[in-house]
């Protein structure tokens, strides 16, 4: 894959994320809740973000001035949140219920991932 077409494909996983995070609010919560009382659904998104963090690294790699840097980390942070959930998971969940202990921080994320969706588009661009 290109790295246009690699942010593309990012863009679009959290321009999905965020429009449902603001226009279903209540389901994301609880989705995001039920995490944390499913430990198979926690495991399973820990190994998702070892794999796709691997394939990132594995393929893209590149380590220099230039926006594919930005894959290239985007990648590595993806594999060491896997990480850090398949080893650490109570970790993971103690972190996790902290962000999560205000109302609107479900919004604050749908805004968040709406930013890093709109900056990946740009890059796709570049």
């Amino acid at each position: 894959m290109t790295d246009s077409q690699i942010f593309r494909l990012i863009g679009i996983f959290y321009l999905s994320v965020s429009i449902g995070m603001f226009l279903s609010h209540n389901y994301y919560r609880k989705l995001i809740e039920s995490f944390f009382n499913e430990r198979a659904a926690l495991f399973f998104i820990g190994m998702m973000a070892v794999v796709v963090g691997y394939l990132l690294i594995l393929h893209h790699n590149i380590w220099e001035f230039s926006i594919s840097v930005i894959i290239t980390i985007f990648g590595w942070l993806a594999f060491l949140k896997g990480i850090l959930i398949l080893s650490m998971p109570e970790f993971f969940l103690k972190i996790s219920h902290e962000m999560l202990k205000t109302g609107s921080s479900g919004y604050l994320f749908g805004i968040a991932t709406f930013v890093v969706s709109f900056i990946f588009f740009i890059l796709s661009k570049l």
